[in-house]
């Protein structure tokens, strides 16, 4: 029987053409991976919107350390900093609400995705079944955000759930995920090293939110539905 909390098997890329591999990781016998092996996460930043923290599970790093493969570009992939930093601004969120409304998924974007083998990709959602009981875990994406990568403003309102991102980059401060709390835009910069952050997508209270990354930028993300209870 399948085990529910395993829903990965539609969400798996299917294989494209290699673009490069991504190897500027840490390795798991870094120092600087935490040593964190719990079946919990603490927190080191909370708000009423979303938590943060760089303690991430060593299990957790050690599997989504090593080499990844990126499918081949998009057709007009072309990173740019200048472009990053105006999709991601405040104005851009003020301008889509009032033009367009509310966007479930970006279509204005620059990124890779990463191909993700199942015998990588279980291991991963296995230990997060085992952080997040009772509920089904799915892939959302895994992408690796190029220097002037970014993912463009949207709410994920269309699938309500409990979204956990896990991100590395090698250096802090060069990279953020921004979203909209009570009226007010929050950045959130990425540390060095790995970054998980959790948040919750409702459909009354959708959290507008983008990503801009100036420097390589990994990011896997789940949806956490607590359906199992």
């Amino acid at each position: 029987m399948k085990d529910p909390q395993l829903d990965f098997e539609m969400a798996v890329p299917s294989m494209g053409c290699k673009s490069g591999w991504i190897t500027n990781v840490k390795e798991e016998v870094d120092p600087d991976i935490p040593s964190v092996e719990e079946e919990s996460i603490e927190w080191d930043e909370t708000s009423s919107r979303i938590s943060m923290t760089t303690k991430v599970p060593t299990n957790l790093c050690k599997w989504l350390t090593g080499e990844w493969t990126c499918h081949k570009d998009a057709p007009g992939f072309n990173p740019d900093r200048s472009v990053a930093s105006l999709v991601c601004s405040e104005q851009s969120l003020i301008d889509i609400e009032r033009d367009v409304g509310d966007v479930e998924k970006s279509d204005n974007k620059c990124l890779r995705r990463v191909q993700v083998p199942r015998q990588r990709l279980g291991p991963i959602i296995h230990h997060l079944a085992r952080i997040y009981t009772k509920s089904s875990i799915q892939l959302s994406g895994f992408f690796l955000y190029p220097d002037g990568g970014y993912m463009g403003w949207h709410t994920n309102s269309d699938a309500p759930c409990t979204r956990v991102y896990i991100t590395h980059v090698a250096e802090g401060g060069k990279s953020f995920f921004r979203y909209r709390d009570n009226g007010e835009c929050v950045t959130s910069w990425d540390r060095p090293g790995w970054n998980l952050r959790q948040f919750e997508v409702t459909k009354d209270n959708p959290l507008w939110h983008c990503v801009y990354a100036e420097l390589p930028r990994l990011s896997i993300g789940f949806r956490i539905n607590r359906n199992l209870l």
